[in-house]
């Protein structure tokens, strides 16, 4: 009657060990998908990274374009003053009309390549807010995975094998038992 009662402690506390093992394994699995989508927004990260990188070189080189625009005004301008010094009255009025025409053709182009450079600097801050917003998540993943293998690991460590309680008669743990989460 004693090993019988033996016999049936050591298979109760034989099924808590696998009721043990299993959830250590559901947790696993949970613990590679959360690393996977670490790993996921971490590629993202790099690709707005990339992102980013790209819209600052459009940026640069509108804004070296209109910098060339910009000295290819100034140098019409300088070679428009040396032919007006050298016309007479006559064609003052139309040196004038010249003149007007050519500021307003270069202020068009002169905004709307502003207005460019302002739109590209906005999505590039917007690449830039979301690679951020996405690197803190990625940390905060990382954080939170290790304070949860930590304290799984404390929580298996405290929980010695003697105070292990048999499940009850719907296979759940008894109140008190070692290892509930």
């Amino acid at each position: 009657e004693k090993d019988r009662r033996t016999l049936a402690e050591l298979e109760g506390l034989r099924r808590d060990k696998q009721v043990r093992g299993d959830e250590l394994e559901s947790e696993r699995a949970a613990l590679q998908r959360s690393r996977e989508h670490v790993q996921t927004a971490e590629a993202r990260v790099l690709e707005l990274t990339e992102s980013l990188a790209e819209q600052s070189t459009r940026a640069q080189k509108l804004h070296s374009d209109l910098s060339v625009l910009q000295q290819a005004y100034d140098t019409q301008r300088r070679d428009h003053s040396k032919q007006v010094a050298m016309l007479t009255a006559e064609h003052e009025q139309e040196r004038s009309a010249l003149e007007k025409s050519a500021r307003r053709q270069i202020g068009s182009i002169k905004a709307e390549t502003e207005a460019a450079v302002r739109r590209e600097q906005k999505r590039s801050s917007k690449y830039k807010s979301a690679a951020m917003t996405a690197h803190d998540q990625g940390k905060k993943l990382k954080e939170a995975l290790k304070k949860e293998r930590g304290r799984l690991m404390d929580s298996y460590a405290r929980a010695p094998l003697s105070e292990v309680a048999p499940p009850t008669q719907g296979g759940e743990r008894g109140e008190g038992a070692a290892g509930e989460f």
